[in-house]
């Protein structure tokens, strides 16, 4: 991802996690297992993008997104993909 211009939102605690948003129609978010990253569903996406809008992110502290010393209890994690701030 260096170099490329990634989408990202801010959390409700103001984290800043990044995310794919890929394809159009009914919106389908791909939600990564702990300590996964979006890159891991780079074929799941190209499957399904002609056919659904494909959201898949980065949790916080994994991948592109933002690496905060908070926020890693699952409850929290569990609230991110609800955002907060909107995007950047």
């Amino acid at each position: 991802m260096e170099g490329e211009i990634v989408p990202e939102v801010l959390t409700s605690d103001g984290v800043r996690l990044c995310y794919q948003d890929d394809g159009a129609g009914q919106p389908l978010l791909i939600v990564p297992g702990i300590l996964g990253t979006a890159a891991v569903f780079v074929r799941q996406v190209e499957g399904l993008r002609d056919r659904y809008r494909v959201i898949v992110y980065d949790h916080r502290g994994h991948g592109a997104s933002e690496k905060p010393p908070h926020g890693y209890r699952v409850a929290r994690l569990a609230k991110d993909p609800h955002g907060g701030a909107g995007p950047r």
